[in-house]
């Protein structure tokens, strides 16, 4: 793989990720104010399960970009890193994605309130991760430009 397309991988993958690692604390206590203790509890542990598909395909991402950099080896260090981290984030996002999910946090809510306060928090975390990755390939562009040189 061309070094510069590792770095616009890796750096897409590293900006959709830092984008979306926290929420807004306001927004997040609006919805936590609106749901019972009951649905506190099955909301944190439907985003722990949710935590725990991401950081399990991080893992599985890891293994498999450890076997392919040692079938493949590349000399760069700069272009092995960005390979590594998008190797590891395109495993890890599909694998998220492809998990079957066993609730959701929809089938829970009762209120227009409580759909509506969930919703934005969702909306707002899909659009930090589209922005994410939108910075990180752009970011990519010039630091590509500098690392990547023979």
């Amino acid at each position: 793989m061309n070094c510069n397309v590792s770095a616009l991988l890796g750096l897409a993958m590293l900006g959709g990720t830092f984008s979306t690692l926290s929420v807004s604390q306001n927004q997040y206590n609006k919805l936590i104010f609106l749901l019972s203790p009951d649905l506190v509890k099955k909301y944190k542990d439907i985003t722990n399960m949710r935590r725990d598909h991401y950081i399990q395909g991080i893992i599985l991402g890891l293994i498999l970009t450890y076997f392919i950099l040692n079938k493949f080896p590349i000399a760069n260090s700069f272009h092995r890193t960005m390979l590594s981290i998008g190797i590891t984030g395109l495993i890890s996002v599909l694998y998220y994605c492809l998990m079957p999910k066993k609730d959701y946090m929809l089938n829970h809510l009762k209120t227009p309130e409580e759909i509506k306060a969930w919703l934005k928090i969702y909306k707002k975390m899909k659009r930090r991760y589209l922005l994410g990755l939108i910075f990180g390939l752009l970011s990519a562009i010039p630091i590509s430009n500098s690392f990547c040189r023979s």
